[in-house]
């Protein structure tokens, strides 16, 4: 006797995906969903960070592109307030297609500035982390923004003959108006890696950074975050200044 048909999905075969479909937060405005996560100087006003950051990177600019040559240079640095944050401002590059390498050029910025070049200081900044994709703070945000962060890294690390390698997931939330679980955030990064990769929690040679600040999370992947000092912007540039 034939079954009437049901409304329900056959799971026996195999279902399409429905990735959660990565949107920019309205805040970012027409501005790329990268740039820096700014925290202030002790209790601070995070207008003044972000105005820092911002006259720092817009006075770096150009001699950084004349460095890296990206493909879509920085035209403009400019600070966005994150919705719900009281711990956290971001500092978002413009164009919204700029393809310069934040990290890279965080860590040419503090070279640079530890040689003595006269750019303004970021007195009341005190860390400034390299973000490389903004979305809404969800997992499912989360999970879309790590589909695009961490294959492009270890993609280059095949690429370059390295199978595999070491790695950490770093989560912090920065007064984030969602809570997120570490431990999920951790599962969601591990399934975006490919074979090989070891966790390592004492010397990892990469450090996938998560972090959530009001109702926005944002994720960078970066090589020896512990030599950096965590992103503190004055701390690394004395350490760069001594070497």
């Amino acid at each position: 006797m034939s079954q009437p048909p049901s409304s329900q999905p056959d799971l026996s075969q195999p279902q399409a995906s429905q990735p959660h479909a990565l949107q920019k937060p309205e805040w970012i405005g027409d501005a790329a969903p990268c740039g820096f996560l700014v925290t202030r100087v002790g209790h601070g006003d995070l207008a003044l960070s972000g105005d820092d950051c911002c006259a720092l990177v817009n006075a770096a600019k150009d001699a950084w592109q004349k460095h890296a040559k990206d493909a879509v240079a920085i035209t403009n640095a400019v600070t966005k307030t994150i919705t719900d944050s009281t711990a956290a401002i971001f500092v978002a590059l413009e164009p919204a297609d700029v393809s310069t390498d934040v990290t890279a050029f965080w860590n040419w910025i503090i070279e640079r500035m530890s040689e003595g070049v006269d750019w303004p200081k970021p007195t009341h900044v005190n860390r400034m982390i390299p973000v490389e994709c903004v979305s809404d703070a969800s997992m499912e945000a989360i999970d879309a923004i790590a589909s695009i962060v961490i294959p492009k890294h270890f993609a280059k690390l095949t690429r370059e003959g390295m199978r595999s390698s070491t790695y950490e997931t770093h989560f912090e939330d920065l007064s984030a108006a969602v809570p997120l679980s570490n431990a999920a955030i951790n599962r969601v990064v591990g399934s975006k890696l490919p074979s090989g990769y070891q966790i390592d929690l004492v010397n990892p040679a990469h450090t996938i950074m998560v972090c959530c600040a009001g109702s926005a999370s944002f994720m960078s992947v970066c090589e020896k975050y512990d030599s950096h000092l965590h992103y503190n912007v004055h701390q690394a540039m004395n350490k760069a200044a001594a070497a």
